[in-house]
Parts: C-alpha cells; structure tokens; sequence
C-alpha cells in the first residue's frame, strides 16, 4: 500500500504524461507581399526557449509544448513579428513584413483585398454614419463606449466556407463554419498588419487601429454581421490573420479602447485603398486626387493616412489644398475622414470599476478593477493567496510585452498614498518585474524582485488625482531567471496625507472591489503540473491518503 500512495505522490508531480514530452512544430516563412520564402530567418517559441533558422526554403523545425505557441519572427529587412495560435501537428504558414515594400508591392496587396460592392439600399448603415441602436446601449452612464471583451470570428481565410453573400440581408451561417472567440484588442492586432502596410508612420497605424476596431465594434454591439459570427476573417468584413508586427501592435496598444463616435454611437467607420479626390460620402480627400478610385471610397482612405502623417503626397497632382503640408496625428485623421465625429474611449474614459475611500483600500485581483490581456494559454489562477486566489504568468525575454495586466485606480480624494502589492510568501519567482504606476506626475517605472518578496511590498509613495493605474508587463530585456513566474495578487493604497494620517492605513486599508474569481482565458494550472516549483494543489490528495494511512497505524 505504500508503495502505491509513493507511486500515486510522484505521478502528482510528474506533469501531465506523455503529452508534456517535446513534440514537433514545423512551418515556413515567407514575405507577406510576394510569397517567396525567408531564409535565414530566426523562429523561436520564446516561452518554451526554442529557437530556429529558416532553410533555404524557408521551412523551420521548433521541438515544443503542446501548446498553442506564440512564435516570434525576426528576419533581415522585415520588420520583427510574431504569429499566434501556433500548434503541434498543423504546418505553420508564417509570414513577415518588409521594411520597406515598393509601391507596387503595396498596391498588389492592396488588390488583394477588394471588397465587395454591397448595394447601398442592402446595408444596414452608410460608410461613415452612426449604427443604429448601438449607440445608447454602450454610451449610457459613461464617458466613452464599452467595448465587447471578445468578438465572434468566422475563420475561413479564402475557403469554400468563407461568407458567399455580402448581402446584409444575408445572415445565415455554413453549418460546418468554424467560428473563433477573440480577446477582442487581440482580434485588432490581427486585422492592422493585414490592412494597413506596418512599415508606414505611427501616426497612419494608429487611425487605421482605430477605423478597424470601430467597425468591428459596430458590428459586434449590433449583434454580429451573422447569426453565428460578429465579423468573418476576409473581405466581406475585414482581414484578420493570426500573423502580427510590432509596429502595428504599438498601434493598437497606444490606442487601446479607441473608437470613431457621433452623437454617442459607434460609427461604423468604413475604409478603402484609395477614395480618388473625394470620398464616396463628399469628404475632400486632396492627398488622393491624381488616383483611381480602389475599392467602395467610403470612409477613411488607408493610403491617405500615410500621406497626412508623412506630409509626402505620392501621386502628383495631389496635394494638401487648405489642410496644409504639415504632417497630421491621428485623431485629426478620425474627424476630417468621420465629418462630425470623434475618436472617444480608451482606458480612463469609461465608468469607474470601484472607487477608493478617502483613506484608501485594498483591491484584489478578482475583482473588478483587474484586467489581464495577452494570449489566454500564459495566463493561470491559482486558489491561495491574499482573497483566496492569485494570478500568475512567467516572464520573457522581448522588448515589448506580450501578456500583461492593469489594476485601474480611482480616488473618491486626490492625496498621497502608499502603494503596496501583496505576494504570496514563497510563490513570487522573477526578480525583475517590469511595474508602471500613473500617477499625478506621470509614469513611476521600476523594476522589483518578486523573489526577495514575501506578504505586503511597498513600490512607491506617490501622489494622485482622481485616477491612476499600475501595470506590470511579463517581458524583460535582460536575461531570465531560472523561476521566471510573475504573480499578480491584491494592490493596496494607503492615505498618507488626509483621514487616519500616515500610521492609519495599514490597518484601516479596506477591501474595495473584490468578489469571486472571474475566468479570463486560460486555466488554473495548480501544483507541479505547473511550474514544477512553488505551492500547488495537484500533491494534496496523495499526501492525504499517505496521513491517513500513518493514523490507521
């Protein structure tokens, strides 16, 4: 019998079997605009530490996890990417940017992505007016919309089983489509890369990140362009792909939560290649004069936002007319393309999750004023901690982050306050955290060793206005520690110049915003299964039988 419970205790810890032995990952790379294969190029699995290089033919051979992977492409002459949703057992078919595409390129790709000519008498909305009933849903009680957290993709990429009919009377569903869930800002970094051209400025990134969430928000608000499907994956909609590019994930992240409102709704905010002089809606577009119309003209021109961030007009006789040659940002773009409207939302501008008292409180991770972003597979919940339950993921080695979270702070007084984050003794691993605080002075960054930590750590005294935030990011540009684990848990802030005084919070801190663990992607991974290190879960019962057996002794 002992044998069997000292059996039974190291199968607990050791993993999930034969499914956690590395098993092969393979793919090709190739340029997202010509299709000739990369060579030489480096494929790694950042979280597993594998790496390759591409052959002549551009294939690659990643030995791995299960996964899904996140893969990170970097490649001479093309911008560093990554490609998402990454499995064992499905030939990978990756692609990187150039740094500097030709015009022709750019104009072939553009080609590609024709959308249909939907009858204006069949669409629910014009290219750049307001969705119907959309509007007062969202905007109520808030300062700017709230978003969906997901959308509902019909993933076809060019199948038979794409959307036959552009008709919007047309909402039926292909019994056999495949329709995928999406964090909804991951959806967004799908689409940039593929509609826009990631080597252009910031600036035309930027306003198309905001024209693409815009109109996949309307459509996901209003109930979906299907009964079974917010948006599809092609041109009936707009292209989505599992291939990213770190210029326009900066894009989509400096405009997070951003969307084109008029008169408190979401607009549907349309766009084309190239609208000719002016736009299927009379907005003067002189940046596209000299060109041919390519696609619908509705809304906002993709190549005309390059145009306005560069001040170059590529196509004499175009030029700036009473706009003026001065290069525009991209909220400038939003209303001179969406005559009327704005560009509204983003992380402050929405109803405050919770609000702290006047001597301040403690916000825990279940509760409403933590948010986790990022690929759901690197996020785990465990049921231990300050509240009961913590959240962790493990750094990496990148120079932007890949899955990372926010608490969103706000003040029923401005002060100054503590700011003091919990650790679960024992459990905290890396020892160089990227943290940022907003505060009423700016960003306070450090980072803190999570390692050397152990219950309640004070970051910083700072002061706030009414709002503030802490973000910690899981990517580092330094070597990684052997525990690479990052734990997310309660956040506590104490008054230290108003009620109680400087000695009065530690102890008079109250729990604000707490309640039950909320799913948000992923799955609790507890005890050695997952680390192989640290407290956990899956040992307990066989340590239970072996106590039972020593009393029955």
């Amino acid at each position: 019998m002992r044998r069997a419970v000292l059996a039974l205790l190291l199968a607990s810890c050791a993993g999930p079997g034969p499914s956690s032995l590395p098993v092969s990952l393979t793919g090709r790379l190739t340029d997202a605009y010509s299709g000739a294969p990369v060579p030489g190029a480096r494929v790694s699995a950042p979280r597993e530490g594998a790496v390759a290089l591409t052959d002549a033919r551009g294939r690659f051979h990643l030995e791995v996890g299960p996964g899904p992977h996140r893969l990170r492409l970097e490649a001479d002459g093309y911008l560093p990417g990554e490609r998402v949703a990454a499995r064992p057992g499905d030939e990978v078919e990756a692609v990187v940017f150039p740094r500097a595409p030709d015009h022709a390129a750019i104009a072939a790709h553009f080609a590609t992505l024709a959308r249909p000519e939907d009858a204006p008498t069949e669409r629910a909305v014009t290219g750049d007016a307001a969705v119907e009933d959309v509007g007062a849903a969202v905007w109520a009680h808030h300062d700017g919309p709230r978003l969906p957290e997901t959308i509902r993709v019909w993933r076809a990429a060019g199948t038979a089983l794409q959307p036959r009919s552009p008709s919007f009377a047309d909402r039926s569903c292909d019994p056999d489509a495949v329709v995928e869930v999406l964090p909804f800002e991951e959806y967004v970094k799908g689409v940039i890369p593929h509609e826009w051209i990631p080597s252009w400025d910031p600036e035309a990134l930027r306003a198309g990140a905001i024209a693409a969430r815009s109109y996949a928000a309307s459509h996901a608000l209003g109930g979906g362009r299907w009964d079974c499907a917010d948006v599809d994956d092609g041109t009936v909609t707009q292209v989505y792909r599992d291939d990213r590019a770190e210029p326009t994930n900066a894009a989509v992240d400096a405009t997070r939560g951003q969307v084109v409102v008029r008169d408190g709704a979401v607009v549907r905010a349309e766009y084309s290649a190239e609208n000719g002089g002016r736009t299927e809606h009379d907005v003067d577009d002189p940046t596209c004069a000299g060109t041919d119309r390519h696609g619908h003209g509705r809304g906002m021109c993709q190549w005309g936002t390059q145009r306005w961030a560069t001040g170059v007009c590529a196509n004499p006789p175009c030029d700036f007319g009473a706009f003026g040659p001065e290069p525009k940002d991209h909220l400038w773009m939003v209303e001179h393309y969406f005559p009327g409207a704005t560009a509204s939302g983003g992380p402050h501008e929405v109803e405050p999750c919770a609000v702290l008292p006047p001597e301040g409180g403690v916000l825990e991770e279940s509760g409403p004023c933590f948010e986790a972003f990022g690929p759901g597979e690197y996020w785990r919940f465990e049921s231990f901690g300050h509240g009961g339950s913590l959240t962790w993921t493990n750094a990496y080695e990148s120079t932007s982050p890949s899955n990372w979270s926010r608490f969103s702070l706000f003040f029923a007084e401005p002060g100054r306050y503590r700011v003091e984050v919990y650790v679960e003794p024992g459990f905290g691993g890396h020892t160089a955290i990227p943290y940022t605080i907003t505060h009423a002075g700016g960003d306070e960054r450090l980072l803190f060793d999570q390692r050397a930590a152990s219950g309640w750590v004070t970051l910083a005294e700072l002061d706030f206005d009414d709002a503030g935030a802490l973000r910690v990011d899981d990517h580092t540009g330094g070597p990684l520690d052997d525990d690479r684990r990052i734990a997310l848990d309660a956040v506590r802030l104490t008054r230290l110049d108003g009620p109680g005084g400087p000695d009065g919070g530690a102890g008079g801190a109250r729990g604000v915003g707490g309640g039950p663990l909320e799913a948000r992607g992923g799955r609790g991974l507890g005890g050695c299964a997952a680390s192989g290190r640290g407290p956990g879960v899956g040992w307990l019962p066989a340590l239970a039988l072996l106590a039972l057996l020593r009393r029955r002794r």
